[in-house]
């Protein structure tokens, strides 16, 4: 039973490690491994040898090897697993305060953007509001209440009318008054 677990953990290194050498690595994680594949192969080979002592009945010899050299391995394998989370933790701020920059000069680009629609719309609603007001020749209540006006019969109601107003609907008004 041992030997198939011993196997399963092999099969299961060998997987992960083939889909993990398929990602761009660091200085540091390219030392750490060539580490730790060295310490793995020395490991399945003290593997094969306990199971040999364990098969043999030979519990010494199988306690001596676990007491020292796959302790020893352990010990390698924890180390340069330290070291890789430690660069990966490197690795993920440095990508952190990449995004972060990249965050703020896109919420800065967007606030640029927002206040510059901002004061288009407010410009161009000032042009035609202008232009609305230039049309009728004052205010558009105004001119609302002339044609009621008119509309009743009270012809003798003064128009206002700007000077040099030629063609605007007050300016009309008051040509037909």
């Amino acid at each position: 039973m041992a030997r198939e677990r011993a196997q399963k953990y092999v099969v299961q290194w060998e997987t992960n490690m083939a889909e993990y050498r398929k990602l761009p690595w660091s200085d540091v994680e390219k030392s750490v491994m060539a580490e730790v594949d060295v310490a793995f192969a020395s490991y399945a080979k003290a593997v094969e040898a306990l199971d040999s002592h364990l098969q043999a009945g030979e519990w010494d010899k199988a306690e001596q090897l676990m007491s020292t050299e796959v302790r020893e391995l352990n010990g390698t394998f924890e180390t340069g697993f330290s070291k890789l989370v430690a660069d990966n933790l490197v690795q993920a701020k440095v990508g952190w305060e990449g995004a972060a920059v990249t965050i703020s000069t896109a919420r800065t680009y967007l606030i640029g953007l927002s206040l510059g629609g901002i004061l288009l719309f407010v410009m161009i609603s000032a042009l035609v509001a202008r232009q609305v007001l230039r049309d009728v020749g004052g205010e558009p209540e105004m001119a609302a209440s002339i044609v009621q006006a008119v509309a009743d019969g009270n012809l003798a109601l003064a128009i206002p009318v700007k000077a040099c107003d030629e063609v605007s609907i007050m300016a009309a008004m008051a040509r037909m008054h």
